[in-house]
């Protein structure tokens, strides 16, 4: 990444996006203080997520009643041991997947890039 933005200047970047694998604090961290939009998929078992009382509960208890090809924003929320805080997207597909994803406060429609991205 810093070698692209040796070349390129971070506005040209729309949203950056990746996938369960490749989120880690440092990288989140850095993206932050950057300012480099980002969209990510969080993994959706076993992680935890604040509901609207602010308590922890597993993200698919959450999500559980989001009907099949809709979604909803859930604004900021806690997420994982630590509970840092993040925007946070979740999506049901229409074979009935969930998809739980965290984004910069710049992005308006996180759902519309993800699934932009997924069809290509």
């Amino acid at each position: 990444m810093e070698c692209f933005l040796e070349v390129f200047d971070k506005n040209r970047i729309e949203a950056l996006t990746a996938d369960r694998e490749f989120i880690g604090k440092e990288w989140l961290s850095w993206l932050r203080t950057n300012q480099i939009r980002y969209v990510f998929r969080v993994r959706e078992n076993g992680q935890y997520i604040s509901n609207a009382r602010g308590k922890m509960v597993k993200i698919q208890e959450l999500f559980r009643p989001l009907a099949i090809g809709s979604h909803v924003s859930l604004s900021q929320r806690r997420i994982g041991t630590k509970g840092e805080i993040f925007n946070v997207v979740g999506i049901r597909n229409k074979k009935s997947e969930l998809a739980v994803l965290i984004h910069s406060d710049e992005i308006k429609n996180p759902a519309e890039i993800i699934c932009s991205k997924m069809a290509n």
